[in-house]
């Protein structure tokens, strides 16, 4: 089944450099991934990893190992989730339900999603999550924005809905992640929804190339989709033989998602060793 890994605090205001086509072929020739693509460049790498591929939490660390090495830099609290847990999260959103029964419109666009980074399966333990989110809703009624928050009944995943967009949140992020205790990255609604087409679509090329030689000469084609930023799709596939000399000298644009698609919301910066905790 496919994966994702979600790195966090990359190609943020010029630093932190993490091109996708290296990071793509990387995935491919060091890490023997399959059908890899990338998705925009807050750092989002969707693949099928191989058979013999360790579990998601170990997979973690060999994935922020060979990352380190190749860039420079280290990527400490990269998340990997299967694209099926994913699916679990979208499907368990509690505070779309509660936003119904208020009769209040959801907007995917004021929704994000903080995905946990620990370095044992499934540890965030469930029991801390309500001592956690009294202190995190206390933060959000200290701020002007009244942010809503619910936990994943996981504990691995915490729901954030901005009801005067993400833009205009003051919510302290910062002490926030302190407050938790465990390094986090997010994304907003629209992201984890197109992380799950990816995924599935990543499945099918895979499928289709064991099937027919047909499937195995399918290239991804970039996509672009309207909205707070351009989002982009790319395949670790080469280009086709006939594209244009100017097809191929292409390279992605840094990206991201300004104002009420803020990618980059709690990708901070480099995450501070200190006070996060090794589980």
């Amino acid at each position: 089944m496919s994966r994702v890994a979600l790195f966090r605090g990359v190609n943020v205001g010029g630093s932190r450099i993490l091109n996708m086509a290296r990071l793509r072929e990387l995935f491919t020739t060091e890490l023997h991934a399959q059908a890899v693509k990338t998705y925009i460049q807050s750092g989002n790498c969707l693949y099928i990893p191989p058979t013999e591929c360790p579990p998601e939490h170990q997979e973690q660390l060999r994935i922020m190992r060979a990352v380190e090495k190749e860039f420079g830099f280290d990527v400490e609290g990269t998340v990997v989730r299967s694209v099926d847990e994913i699916r679990e999260v979208v499907a368990d959103n509690p505070l779309i339900a509660e936003l119904r029964d208020e009769g209040i419109t959801f907007d995917p666009k004021k929704m994000v999603v903080f995905f946990v980074y620990t370095s044992k399966p499934k540890s965030v333990p469930v029991t801390v999550s309500g001592k956690v989110l009294s202190a995190a809703r206390f933060l959000a009624e200290s701020a002007t924005t009244k942010e809503r928050l619910a936990f994943h009944k996981s504990g691995r995943h915490l729901y954030m809905y901005h009801p005067n967009g993400i833009g205009a949140s003051k919510f302290p992020f910062k002490k926030f992640e302190t407050l938790l205790g465990y390094s986090v990255t997010v994304r907003n609604w629209n992201t984890v929804t197109k992380l799950i087409e990816i995924g599935e679509e990543v499945e099918k090329e895979l499928s289709g190339a064991g099937n027919s030689e047909k499937g195995k000469r399918k290239r991804a084609v970039q996509t672009e989709e309207d909205g707070e930023g351009n989002e982009h799709v790319e395949s670790s596939a080469k280009p086709a033989a006939g594209n244009s000399k100017r097809g191929k000298r292409k390279r992605a644009v840094q990206t991201g998602e300004d104002g009420e698609g803020d990618e980059h919301l709690v990708s901070l910066a480099k995450p501070s060793k200190r006070g996060r905790r090794k589980i």
